[in-house]
């Protein structure tokens, strides 16, 4: 079926204006755009980098809240060139969020580590994730990744990258075995979006050299992909996602939210 559009308000949570109640000091509250935001299941929350302070809103809650303070690290300064002390704090922090089993969980890129999220912390657990495809040195600056979301067992990582073909900018995709530690990367060209979808497979939204957008189903086994029959919105679209009770695909762009019902298949 071809795309339409939705008219409908969202709720205003985690703008750069806003300030999470239930901090000790609000007055030092650095304003701004949260690193990473899940949905984990009632509720939503916000990683902001500096601070490391998550906060978290519920439908019903008038504004956000803080549900979690981490160690905040020193900043300027790149982990290769931190003291003992300055990396352990590291070590307890958080670059990235991610929803697995309904619960939020937190991301650590200097250790692999990662736990679940609770008001007292993160609760690391002891499997290390290999992320040498996207942060291969610590040795300096390096981009983080940008999105997380969990397939099975497999944790998706997506990070902006450049097409090694076109140098155009594109999404680097790594593909995570939560239970051993595990990864393989993605070697495909134009990708500009990942999603789950159903099991064993995840959506990407590919730009053609054309400026076309094409949708791809994934096997997460073979890594061999197909393309879906499905006429998508040309420009630059993304924020994807996939509804299984409707089996519909949403596709944001600027200012419209796109939804792909029939042809899913």
């Amino acid at each position: 079926g071809r795309p339409g559009t939705v008219d409908q308000q969202a709720p205003d949570i985690f703008l750069p204006e806003q300030t999470p109640e239930g901090l000790a000091d609000p007055d030092a509250w650095q304003q701004g755009s949260p690193a990473s935001v899940i949905c984990a299941g009632d509720a939503w929350y916000a990683l902001y980098g500096h601070s490391q302070a998550v906060a978290v809103w519920r439908p019903g809650m008038d504004n956000i809240r803080l549900f979690a303070q981490l160690p905040r690290q020193a900043e300027g300064i790149i982990y290769a060139d931190m003291d003992a002390a300055q990396k352990e704090i590291a070590a307890q922090g958080a670059q990235l969020l991610f929803a697995w089993h309904n619960k939020p969980y937190a991301l650590n890129v200097y250790t692999g580590l990662y736990g679940m999220l609770t008001e007292g912390g993160v609760q690391w657990g002891q499997v290390k994730l290999d992320l040498s495809a996207l942060i291969p040195s610590l040795e300096g600056w390096f981009e983080l990744p940008e999105r997380g979301f969990v397939q099975g067992d497999t944790l998706v990582l997506t990070r902006s990258g450049f097409s090694e073909r076109t140098l155009e900018e594109q999404q680097d995709v790594l593909l995570v075995n939560l239970q051993e530690g595990s990864a393989r990367r993605l070697n495909m060209e134009g990708v500009r979006d990942a999603a789950a979808y159903r099991e064993g497979q995840i959506l990407l939204l590919v730009r053609a050299q054309k400026k076309t957008n094409s949708l791809y189903a994934l096997d997460m086994r073979t890594l061999t992909s197909r393309e879906m029959p499905i006429p998508l919105p040309g420009g630059d679209v993304g924020g994807m996602a996939w509804d299984a009770a409707d089996d519909a695909l949403y596709l944001v762009d600027t200012n419209v939210l796109y939804i792909c019902r029939a042809g899913a298949a």
